[in-house]
C-alpha cells in the first residue's frame, strides 16, 4: 500500500498532512476521519502543500472557535495544536504562533499558566472580515432542479439556513428575465457561505461549489445516501454531511452551521421563531 511505502520511506510531510486532516476534521466539525487506502491521499492533498498566509489564518481560526467573546481567554499550545495550522511539526507551530503575537492579532504569554491568549481589537477586526467577501448572513444554495429535491430544500436546508439566522438565496425561488449564468455568478459572489447539495450528481453544483470555494467562501457539502458512493473524487474527501430524509438532513445541517461559522445576522432565539423569520429571497 502506499501509505505502508510512505511509513517506510519516512514521509514526514505526508504524515503531517494526514495529522492535519485528521485533526481538523474533529476540530471543526466534532467529527472522527476514518482513512483507507482509497481516501487518504485525497485528504492529505488539500493539507500538504499550504502558503505561510494560509497557515497564519488558520492561527486566528483556531483562536476564534475558541473565544466565544471578546476579552475571552484561551489556551494555544503550539505543541499540540499544530495540525490545526497545517504546520509540519510543533517548530513550525510555534513560529506561526510567534509571528501572529508580533503581528498583533493575538496578545498574551506563550506560558499557558501564567495568562493564555486573547485576542486583541484590532485581531477581531481581522478575523470578522474573514468571509472572503459578500454580504454579511447571505447564503448561495446549489442543488439540482429537480422536483423530487423540493422537499430537501423546503423542509430540510432552508428551514436550517434560516434558523440559524442566515438568509437562503436559491435560484429555485427567483424568477428573472437576466442570463441566468451571470445570476450564478453573481449570486456566489454576494454570498457569505454556500451550501451545496450533490444528490443528482449535477455538473452546475460541482462547478458553483468549486467556484465559491475558490472566491474563499465557507462551503458546506450534502448528499443524500443513496447518491453518496456516486460522488467525485476530487471533491468527496469533503466533509459532505449524508442525509435520508428533508428533517435529518435540517438538523444535522443547522449543526454544522452553527459549529463552523456561528449564529447569522438574523438569528432568533429558539428554533419555533423561523416560521415567522422566514426570508423571500430577493427578486433580481
Amino acid at each position: 500500500m502506499e501509505l505502508d511505502a510512505a511509513r517506510s520511506r519516512g514521509d514526514l510531510a505526508l504524515f503531517a498532512a494526514l495529522s492535519a486532516a485528521t485533526k481538523q476534521e474533529n476540530f471543526l466539525r466534532k467529527k472522527d476521519l476514518t482513512l483507507t487506502p482509497n481516501n487518504f491521499t485525497s485528504y492529505a492533498y488539500s493539507h500538504r502543500w499550504v502558503t505561510v498566509s494560509e497557515k497564519l489564518r488558520k492561527v486566528l481560526k483556531v483562536a476564534q472557535k475558541r473565544s466565544d467573546h471578546f476579552g475571552a481567554k484561551f489556551e494555544l499550545d503550539s505543541r499540540v495544536d499544530y495540525p490545526l495550522f497545517d504546520a509540519v511539526s510543533a517548530e513550525e507551530g510555534s513560529a506561526l504562533v510567534n509571528q501572529i503575537l508580533e503581528m498583533g492579532p493575538i496578545v498574551g504569554s506563550p506560558i499557558i499558566s501564567e495568562t493564555g491568549y486573547k485576542i486583541s481589537h484590532t485581531g477581531w477586526e481581522v478575523i470578522e472580515p474573514m468571509q472572503a467577501g459578500g454580504m454579511p448572513g447571505r447564503c448561495f444554495v446549489a442543488m439540482a432542479f429537480d422536483s423530487e429535491l423540493d422537499d430537501a430544500y423546503f423542509l430540510g436546508i432552508k428551514p436550517a439556513i434560516i434558523a440559524c439566522g442566515y438568509e437562503p438565496v436559491c435560484l429555485k425561488e427567483i424568477a428573472t428575465n437576466d442570463n441566468i449564468c451571470d445570476l450564478i455568478l453573481s449570486e456566489l459572489r454576494k454570498a457569505h457561505f454556500i451550501v451545496a447539495d450533490f444528490t443528482k450528481q449535477k455538473g452546475g453544483v460541482y462547478f458553483e461549489a468549486g467556484f465559491g470555494k475558490a472566491l474563499g467562501k465557507e462551503v458546506f457539502w450534502t448528499c443524500r445516501g443513496d447518491d453518496f458512493h456516486l460522488l467525485h473524487f476530487d471533491t468527496n474527501h469533503y466533509g459532505h454531511i449524508k442525509w435520508e430524509q428533508p428533517e435529518d438532513l435540517r438538523a444535522n445541517l443547522m449543526v454544522r452551521i452553527l459549529a463552523e461559522i456561528g449564529r447569522g445576522p438574523h438569528w432568533q432565539a429558539g428554533e419555533g421563531q423561523m416560521g415567522t423569520n422566514a426570508f423571500s429571497p430577493p427578486l433580481i
